[in-house]
Parts: C-alpha cells; structure tokens; sequence
C-alpha cells in the first residue's frame, strides 16, 4: 500500500502545470514590454515618415514652379527676340533702315560708355 506514490504524481503533474503557468506569464510579460517599446515608437516612424514625405513633395511642388517660370520667362525672351529680328528684318527692306541703323549704333555707343574715338578726331582739327 503505497499511498505517498498517487500523492507524489499529482506534486509532479501540479508542479509541471505550475512552471507552465510561470513561463507563460514571463512570455506575456516579455511580448508585452516589447509591444510597448516598439509600438510608440513605430507610430513615431510613421509620423516621421509622413512629415518627410510631405517635406518632399513641397519641395518637389517648389521647384517645378521654378522650373515652370523659368520657361516661361524663357519663352517670353524669345518671343520678343522673334519680334526684334521681325522688325529688323522688315526695316530692312525699308528706306528708314539706315537711320533706324544710325540709333542702333549710337545707343550701343553710348552703352560701352565712349563716343567710338570720334571725339579726338574732333580735337585735332
């Protein structure tokens, strides 16, 4: 009559239980410490991600204004390069060339500051 050995099985089978019941809290408590590290801080990266997204496209935004005025201002220059040589072209053609021509040349004298030497001519005689 052994009654200590049915006594001494159920010890064991409660003790195993019990250590089952320990690793399972010990596991809870570990997947629950890093779901509170990791969790603020993958909300942080995501709010980081979106404000640099944003960051991004305005910048992006920035510049193809800047590229879209520079064409146009482009565009403008040109259109009024198109329209002188038109001008040009027609006063050509024209008997008021010449004098048209005469302006030209004064105002790009001036513009590089003298007279083209003809002031020192003037002197000798």
């Amino acid at each position: 009559m052994d009654t200590g050995s049915g006594g001494g099985s159920r010890t064991q089978t409660s003790d195993k239980y019990e250590i089952i019941k320990v690793g399972a809290i010990v596991w809870a408590i570990i997947v629950g410490t890093i779901a509170a590290i990791f969790g603020p801080t993958a909300v942080a990266v995501h709010t980081y991600d979106q404000g640099e997204i944003a960051r991004i496209q305005d910048k992006a935004a920035t510049e193809i204004a800047r590229i879209e005025g520079d064409r146009k201002l482009s565009e403008q220059f040109w259109k009024a390069e198109v329209e002188r040589y038109k001008r040009e072209l027609q006063l050509a053609h024209t008997q008021d060339y010449e004098p048209y021509q005469a302006a030209v040349s004064k105002k790009k004298k001036k513009k590089r500051g003298g007279t083209g030497g003809l002031e020192k001519e003037e002197e000798k005689d």
